[in-house]
């Protein structure tokens, strides 16, 4: 996915297209020194229009390169 948006013209990090393709439900409890330690916090991410678009652009070219591969 990130590879996919990236191609399209978006930088989008690994962690971006993670939260992007969680369930509307991912949660995880939080950890370490902030205030929020032992709270369950959100682990999903919206895809915004620009990051859509992106990946619709790019996704020819990334097919087109698993295809030379295969």
């Amino acid at each position: 996915m990130s590879e996919i948006i990236t191609l399209g013209g978006v930088e989008c990090s690994k962690s971006r297209a993670d939260a992007i393709i969680r369930g509307a439900g991912a949660v995880k409890n939080a950890t370490g020194n902030s205030e929020l330690a032992g709270t369950k916090i959100n682990r999903t991410a919206t895809v915004t229009p620009e990051e859509f678009n992106a990946f619709c652009l790019g996704l020819r070219p990334f097919l087109d390169s698993v295809e030379r591969e295969a």
